[in-house]
């Protein structure tokens, strides 16, 4: 009994020493002293400032202020590491750690330092291939709970830098079984990573670039499949980020070559991606899935030279995301809705607000649900959709545009200034300069010539690059575009001047198909049901101001119906109704306009070059019915007939009645001017002939009232016929008839002549040959006496016996 007792006894002094012994027993020294010899042949240290463990606890284990350091001053510090193990499981064959927690850890690094770590570690170890290698008495590993809390990082190289702070990382759940061989789909378990700050830099020469990242949440599932692994990307969100990039140096000549060849790279590319050919992304371990994610409060700033954009509080929302990772096409590869929500979009001096953005990427196609944004102090909203490979469809389901105040800074147009008249008094003087100026227009002429078959070579490969895009587009569509209360203000620069301003402008079209396999729309293509209306009050340019200007347009088969399409200058306005339609090659004009109380002063900035000028208040109609054949030359392919009708105005160069009365009173005027009036006047008008038959002939000076203006014309393979066409002035009444040749620039019979009354016509000429014949002799005067041979045709006419006279315009049969 007593050697029980003692027996006891001795057995609870050992106890009691031993747990005395462990509990007082300072491993720190034996396990840094075991730790530093087996790091001898590496070019870092570690050191631990306090280990604990227990005999009693063998599955618990701290260490705390653990240090490694490098030759480079780089450091890895771990405040606490915490580990508890199920140590009986190991008895089992599990390898069960219930939680490893590490506290306090804090990464400072550089490129050298990584550079030296990877370049003294031992190589990996390859597989031997030999199945009894993976043979273990191990068969499951699981972990329960792994923590990384307080994480910082700081790693510089040369030119970049990132910090993390206050990072955290989660593990939990994590099971994998068996250990051996080694399965990626037989390993399951969930992650969450939650980064309070993340900052990025890299800067440069050329350029900036910063990153800052704030509150990033990231929680992801692991699970077996089928046949691979499904990572499951459960949640990946942000309260706030800052990106800035800063471009400091302009690109340079090579630098742009070298984007135009990553263009064509890239253009190749998206081609041979829609190609059936092998998944876009290489075969991954396992499959994936990503649930909703959110970026919130974002800030983007560019700065590049001479300009700058800034992006505040972006908010990004993806959800409904499907993934194919065997997709052979990019189209393919993912299904996704995006909804963005952002306060400011500045690129100065322009800014948008407010903006709200919904689209949806699914099946080949785009889908724009919403664009909404304030801009221009007014608001606009769209609507589209397209597919996403060739051939390509985009058609424009709504675009909505209301109030907007578009001001633009952009130089001031230099206005012409009047030329100088010049007077000769002879006319081989007029002569001289009519065959110099034709020899220059015949030099410039073959300047131009020259200039446009050098230019012709790009000109070609410009179209055929656009031929080519044309091609890919199967669809190009306007379903809506309405712009309501629209202002747009020019501003020069330098002087504050306005010198373009329309407002407000209102815009409807709809129902618009502008491309259709690969082909522009022409008119022979339109259908019925097309709408476009313009509606725009005031239009100031430089001096000319127009107001009420407005167009109502349908589509009808294979053309255009214009209904009221108006213009006001002043108190005068233009209205002009009627319909361009193709028929087979040709196309058909008949429009029918009236002008009222046009305000003719108001065109003097467009007709700065023209030696006489219409001033006045003009109140006129015209209509026109002509056919157009399609692609011929003009005047050759325009046949058909017009009208016009005025009433009075005035003249402002040309002392027409002067010149009139003076003839008749004394018949020794010179043919000088009125044969200038006529080829310069209507007839030149018609013949485009201004330069040719005009030049330098006139003395400009004077006014004429014209009192009214009948013209009646037809156009007939290039010929010009003209019928009771009269002008009217205060004093006199002028008749014309007969054809201009405007192709071989020849009047064909034409007569012009001093009306009476009863339409006789005491003065009257006909002319006949082609222009440069019938100049010479109109021009061929000395000032105040007639030489011309035809003189005595102008003094005198055909008097008729008894009194009478013969009608000047032929009488009808």
């Amino acid at each position: 009994m007593r050697f029980a007792r003692i027996s006891l006894a001795v057995v609870l002094f050992l106890m009691i020493s031993i747990v005395t012994f462990d509990y007082l027993f300072d491993r720190t020294g034996v396990t840094n002293k075991l730790v530093s010899d087996a790091l001898k042949p590496y070019p870092f240290t570690v050191q631990i400032g306090k280990v604990e463990h227990k005999l009693l606890a063998p599955g618990q284990l701290m260490l705390t202020d653990i240090k490694w350091q490098d030759e480079y001053g780089d450091t890895i510090l771990l405040e606490k590491l915490d580990l508890n193990l199920n140590w009986q499981a190991l008895l089992s064959g599990t390898v069960d750690v219930d939680s490893l927690i590490l506290t306090g850890l804090k990464v400072k690094g550089s490129q050298k330092g990584l550079q030296s770590l990877q370049n003294n570690l031992p190589p990996a170890v390859k597989d031997s291939g030999n199945e009894q290698d993976d043979e273990s008495y191990f068969s499951t590993a699981e972990l329960d709970y792994f923590a990384v809390r307080s994480f910082d990082v700081d790693f510089n190289t040369a030119a970049e830098s990132i910090q993390i702070n206050e990072a955290s990382i989660e593990l939990s759940d994590w099971q994998l079984s068996p250990i051996f061989p080694f399965d990626l789909n037989a390993l399951v378990g969930h992650v969450v990573v939650i980064l309070e700050k993340v900052e990025f830099e890299q800067n440069n020469e050329q350029q900036q670039l910063i990153a800052q990242f704030t509150k990033t949440e990231l929680a992801a599932n692991l699970q077996s499949g089928s046949q691979k692994p499904l990572l499951s990307l459960t949640k990946l969100n942000n309260s706030a980020s800052l990106i800035k990039f800063v471009q400091r140096i302009s690109p340079t000549d090579d630098n742009k070559n070298f984007v135009e060849e990553s263009d064509l790279v890239t253009e190749n590319s998206a081609q041979s991606s829609t190609q059936n050919i092998n998944p876009l992304i290489p075969s991954l371990p396992f499959e994936l899935a990503i649930g909703d994610m959110h970026f919130n409060n974002n800030d983007l700033s560019l700065e590049i030279p001479e300009q700058s954009v800034l992006v505040q509080d972006l908010d990004i929302e993806l959800s409904d995301i499907q993934l194919n990772l065997q997709a052979k096409r990019w189209q393919d590869l993912i299904n996704i809705r995006l909804q963005s929500q952002l306060e400011h979009v500045i690129a100065d001096p322009y800014q948008i607000d407010d903006l709200s953005f919904t689209s949806r990427l699914a099946k080949d196609e785009f889908f724009l649900d919403e664009l909404v944004f304030k801009t221009f102090e007014g608001e606009m909203s769209m609507q589209a959709h397209s597919n996403l490979s060739e051939p390509y469809a985009f058609v424009l389901d709504d675009l909505v545009a209301k109030n907007l105040a578009v001001k633009v800074e952009q130089a001031k147009p230099v206005e012409p200034e009047n030329p100088q008249s010049t007077t000769d008094s002879n006319s081989a003087g007029a002569g001289d300069t009519n065959k110099t100026q034709q020899s220059e227009g015949e030099t410039s002429d073959n300047e131009l010539t020259e200039g446009a078959a050098s230019d012709s070579q790009p000109n070609e490969q410009q179209e055929s690059k656009t031929n080519e895009a044309l091609e890919k587009v199967r669809l190009a569509r306007i379903e809506k575009i309405h712009l309501e209360n629209i202002t747009v203000k020019v501003t020069d620069p330098n002087t504050q001047e306005v010198w373009l301003d329309v407002h407000p402008i209102h815009f409807f079209a709809d129902q618009f198909t502008l491309i259709e396999n690969g082909q522009i729309k022409q008119l022979s293509d339109f259908k019925p049901g097309a709408n476009l209306g313009v509606d725009i009050a005031n239009i100031q340019y430089l001096q000319t101001r127009l107001k009420d200007l407005k167009m109502n347009a349908n589509t009808i088969d294979a053309g255009v119906h214009l209904t009221d399409a108006s213009v006001t200058l002043d108190d005068g306005s233009a209205l002009v109704n009627g319909d361009i339609q193709q028929q087979g090659k040709q196309i058909k004009v008949n429009l029918i306009s009236k002008i009222d109380q046009l305000n003719l002063d108001k065109l003097a900035p467009m007709l700065v070059s023209s030696p006489i000028k219409p001033t006045g208040l003009l109140n006129a109609e015209f209509s026109s019915d002509l056919v157009l054949d399609e692609g011929a030359e003009l005047p050759a392919g325009v046949n058909g007939e017009f009208w016009l009708k005025t009433d009075d105005f005035n003249l402002n160069g040309l002392a027409l009645d002067k010149i009139l009365d003076g003839f008749k009173a004394s018949q020794e005027t010179s043919l000088f001017d009125i044969g200038t009036f006529l080829v310069t006047g209507p007839v030149g008008m018609i013949a485009m002939q201004f330069v040719q038959l005009g030049s330098g002939a006139m003395q400009l000076k004077g006014s004429t009232k014209v009192e009214q203006i009948e013209v009646h014309g037809q156009i007939n393979q290039s010929v010009v016929k003209i019928a009771n066409t009269r002008i009217k002035t205060q004093d006199n009444h002028l008749g014309f008839y007969g054809g201009i040749d405007l192709v071989n620039n020849a009047f064909k019979d034409f007569k012009f002549g001093l009306l009476k009354e009863d339409g006789c016509a005491p003065v009257q000429q006909k002319l006949d040959g082609p222009f440069s014949k019938v100049r010479d002799v109109l021009f061929n005067t000395t000032s105040g006496a007639v030489t011309s041979p035809l003189s005595s045709v102008l003094r005198t006419a055909s008097d008729v016996a008894g009194g009478g006279c013969k009608k000047f315009f032929p009488q009808p049969e």
